[in-house]
């Protein structure tokens, strides 16, 4: 066997002369023919399989989804195509894990959580797309259960959804290059799992404790009580958040673990 013999859609290794062909990720074959299948997914440039970039197999080729609107719901219809934990996942945008690579196939992708495939929810028409590949690929973290206390922002653009928000350290800075990707949703984790904070009570005091766990200067925090956010709904886990602004954490600072329903709707989440 030669090189010229390999897949393209593979990858080539020289072992004292001899070529070993095995197909790329997310393809399946024998290494000199690989092949996927429409609507087959990958996730690519993760630092485990249960992250990376959300690429979709069309005509037997590899494709950017377009973050436009891209959600949980979304990422968890990824997560469970390939079988891997949707306890907890997370949606990537920004190109988070890369540039996208070759064609956009899917846009505007709006699932409701329950399908099975990615291409059983609805999108634009295939390959009709106004993104940027290289600021707009969709992304996607699998299972992985958040550390108590861990905040993150679903960042809100003025045109589409929101984009998540670095946890501590875990993500570099320059993920938030555009001020306007610096204000969104607060979201906390308690019990393994990220919930919203009530916006009662929510003060700059408190604000500038989530721009400090974020890495960002705390002076001149803003914070937000009067906005929707168009992101999935998730349970209230804070309420009468009471920081003096030099805590650590939003879970260092006075406040109501039990909240009630009543006074805190889907519209009074924290920003």
């Amino acid at each position: 066997d030669t090189l010229n013999d390999c897949s393209p859609n593979a990858n080539c290794t020289n072992t004292n002369g001899s070529y070993t062909c095995s197909c790329d990720t997310g393809y399946s074959g024998d290494g000199f023919s690989c092949s996927c299948s429409d609507g087959d997914v990958r996730l690519v440039n993760g630092s485990s399989v249960m992250e990376g970039r959300v690429e979709i197999c069309i005509n037997n080729t590899y494709g950017t989804v377009c973050d436009d609107r891209w959600d949980a719901l979304d990422a968890r219809v990824v997560c469970r195509q390939l079988n891997l934990s949707t306890d907890e996942v997370t949606p990537v945008r920004r190109s988070h894990f890369g540039s996208g690579y070759g064609v956009i196939f899917l846009d505007d992708v709006a699932c409701n959580g329950t399908e099975d495939k990615l291409t059983d929810c609805s999108s634009s028409e295939l390959n009709t797309h106004n993104c940027d590949p290289l600021r707009e690929a969709a992304g996607v973290i699998c299972g992985v259960p958040c550390l108590n206390g861990s905040v993150r922002l679903m960042v809100g653009d003025d045109v589409y959804g929101f984009y998540t928000g670095a946890v501590g350290d875990a993500d570099p800075l320059d993920y938030y290059q555009d001020k306007q990707l610096r204000r969104g949703r607060v979201e906390v984790c308690v019990g393994a799992a990220y919930g919203t904070v009530c916006n009662l009570q929510w003060t700059n005091q408190d604000a500038s404790v989530v721009c400090r766990y974020l890495g960002y200067s705390p002076f001149g925090a803003v914070p937000v009580v009067n906005e929707h956010f168009a992101e999935e709904a998730l349970t209230h886990v804070l309420s009468h958040v009471e920081c003096q602004g030099s805590e650590v954490s939003l879970l260092a600072c006075p406040h109501d673990s039990s909240v009630d329903g009543a006074e805190c709707g889907p519209d009074h989440d924290a920003g």
